[in-house]
């Protein structure tokens, strides 16, 4: 029997981190105002929390990567080589925008209690620039997949790759809270 995409994605091991609003209704519920100093360690073991979710979201999805691009897609003997050839070219060019966006999220994470507007434009130009990035290197790869490959096997590759990249943003979007 053959897995859908979802079905693959989802069966990807998820480490169950309690959210930060969860540790804030505990906080909350179980404890009076804290002062200034345990607030900034509260803040350093949120960012420590944060700085693990990200690499095991990320190590989760990247150690199955491959199996799961490998069981959706349709490709024959002839083609495998030339696709699995590019396919880990493409993951080490999408590297320095992965690197980016973590330490975006772990500066984020460590400055949003003391947030400024100044802060706040920088990360948000940081983010902007990291997804034309990104969507400049897919551009220039499915070129180069195009090139080797049928195009409706690139295609397919493609939204394989998007649908496994949301599932990281949509759990790190659960985590990352608003900007204050």
């Amino acid at each position: 029997m053959k897995m859908t995409i979802p079905a693959l994605a989802l069966a990807v091991p998820q480490a169950e981190q309690p959210t930060q609003a969860d540790s804030k209704l505990a906080q909350s519920a179980d404890q009076p105002a804290r002062s200034d100093s345990k607030l900034a360690q509260a803040a350093e073991k949120a960012s420590d929390d944060a700085v693990a979710m990200v690499a095991q979201t990320r190590d989760d999805i990247q150690k199955n990567r491959n199996t799961i691009v490998g069981a959706a897609m349709e490709i024959n003997d002839a083609q495998a080589a030339p696709f699995w050839e590019l396919y880990a070219q493409y993951r080490a060019a999408r590297e320095p925008a992965v690197d980016r966006l973590v330490a975006l999220l772990l500066e984020y994470s460590k400055s949003i209690e003391t947030m400024t507007d100044a802060q706040a434009g920088k990360l948000l130009t940081e983010m902007l620039s990291i997804e034309k990035q990104e969507a400049a290197t897919k551009t220039e790869w499915a070129a180069k997949f195009q090139a080797k490959l049928p195009a409706k096997i690139v295609a397919r590759f493609f939204q394989v790759d998007s649908k496994l990249d949301a599932i990281i943003m949509f759990q790190l979007a659960a985590e990352v809270p608003l900007v204050p």
